[in-house]
């Protein structure tokens, strides 16, 4: 008799702090807060780099920046959904080794032409977030998930010596006059005005003056090409590392 009530007894118990975990659950809140930071994008072109004849074209990082709204909705236990809304500057910059003979290079002071791709975009990731726990004032996590975005910049530049041309990505005056022939007659918008992509990233969290303060690190790499050209061989995709910081209410 006295195991049944102590068995009882112990239900009783188990039930009632499930329940209590439960409705915590529910009852937590949904947090809104900013995002900020710097980031150093690139665009790989190829898998194993553009050959162009007996050159290499080198692929160089730019640097940006980045904002955004962010809320994070508690679903089970650690685990959040945190759909975001971002301005990102990405692109690239890369350098191409040219044969040009004395005369030429006298005149141009450089055999090197640089090129260089400056993107804007309205980002969504939707991620999912799970909190590490932590006996200290700081928690980390770690997020991952998809993101959508939407291009709302793009400027392209070439420059050889002192001599450069740049422009809008749809300027079809910075086209030589006589097209390549892999260059189709009818150029127009070299470049996506969409993009997909994943993002990883691991930060710590805690309280700092009564607010929620966090340092996440990032990365994010394009999962299709930017180019609005189907080219053999070429596939050029966004990629990039951040270092965002987070300020929730």
């Amino acid at each position: 008799m006295r195991s049944l009530i102590a068995a009882t007894l112990a239900l009783g118990l188990t039930v009632s702090v499930t329940k209590s975990r439960v409705l915590r659950a529910q009852r937590a809140p949904i947090s809104v807060g900013v995002l900020a930071g710097a980031n150093l994008s690139s665009v790989n072109v190829a898998d194993a780099g553009l050959a162009v004849g007996e050159d290499l074209l080198r692929n160089q990082r730019r640097g940006g920046a980045q904002a955004a709204l962010y809320a994070t909705v508690p679903v089970a236990g650690r685990l959040s959904l945190q759909p975001e809304l971002h301005y990102v500057q990405k692109g690239g910059r890369g350098s191409l080794a040219l044969p040009i003979d004395p005369e030429q290079l006298a005149l141009y002071a450089d055999d090197e032409v640089r090129v260089g791709l400056r993107l804007s975009y309205l980002e969504m990731p939707v991620l999912a977030r799970v909190d590490m726990g932590g006996a200290g004032r700081w928690r980390p996590f770690v997020l991952a998930g998809p993101s959508f975005a939407l291009r709302v910049g793009c400027r392209v530049s070439a420059n050889i010596g002192p001599f450069g041309v740049s422009g809008a990505c749809d300027d079809n005056s910075l086209l030589p006059d006589e097209p390549l022939p892999t260059e189709p007659t009818d150029a127009g918008d070299p470049v996506r005005t969409t993009d997909i992509g994943a993002v990883g990233g691991i930060g710590v969290e805690g309280a700092l003056a009564g607010r929620v303060f966090s340092v996440q690190v990032r990365y994010t790499q394009g999962l299709r090409s930017i180019a609005s050209e189907n080219i053999p061989g070429l596939a050029p995709k966004n990629r990039g590392v951040a270092l965002v910081l987070g300020l929730g209410f």
